[in-house]
C-alpha cells in the first residue's frame, strides 16, 4: 500500500510539474506563417519578397568587437504566439548581459505578415512609413548578408 501511495503521489507531482514547463517553452509559429512574404504596408513587399523566417526565425546576426573591447550581440525569442498574431524579441547583449530588448509585433494576413509595431524602453514605433524606417536603420542591418 505505501508503495502505491508513493507512486500515486510521484505521478501527482510530474502531472503538476509538466503543465508549468510545457508552458515555459517557446510558443510555435506554424511554418505557413514563417514562409510568408513580410510586409509592413498590407501585401506590399517591403524586403525584397524575404520570407517573416528570413528575416527573423533563419536571420545571421553578426558579433561586433567595440573599440573598448565591449562584445555586442544579438538573439530573438519568440515571445508569444496566439491565433495570427506572433510576438518576437530582439535582445542586443553587451559582453553577454542583455543591454536592450525590442519587440516586434506581426500578424498573419494568410499570404504575408505584416509587422504593425516595434517597442522598446525608447518608445513605440507604429505605421508603415515608421516602421520602414526603422527596420532600414536598425534591424537590417544587424543581419550578416545586408
Amino acid at each position: 500500500m505505501k508503495r502505491h501511495k508513493k507512486l500515486f503521489t510521484g505521478l501527482l507531482l510530474l502531472l503538476l510539474i509538466l503543465p508549468a514547463g510545457a508552458a515555459m517553452t517557446a510558443p510555435a509559429i506554424s511554418d505557413s506563417v514563417w514562409s510568408s512574404r513580410l510586409c509592413v504596408k498590407d501585401g506590399v513587399s517591403d524586403f525584397s519578397n524575404r520570407t517573416f523566417a528570413a528575416l527573423f526565425r533563419d536571420a545571421k546576426f553578426q558579433q561586433v568587437v567595440m573599440r573598448d573591447g565591449t562584445i555586442v550581440s544579438f538573439q530573438l525569442e519568440t515571445r508569444s504566439m496566439s491565433g495570427n498574431e506572433a510576438v518576437i524579441d530582439f535582445i542586443m547583449k553587451r559582453n553577454g548581459a542583455e543591454s536592450e530588448r525590442f519587440t516586434f509585433s506581426f500578424r498573419y494576413m494568410g499570404n504575408y505578415t505584416l509587422l504593425y509595431r516595434l517597442s522598446s524602453a525608447r518608445g513605440t514605433v507604429e505605421g508603415p512609413d515608421e516602421l520602414l524606417k526603422a527596420m532600414r536603420r536598425f534591424y537590417l542591418p544587424c543581419l550578416l548578408d545586408e
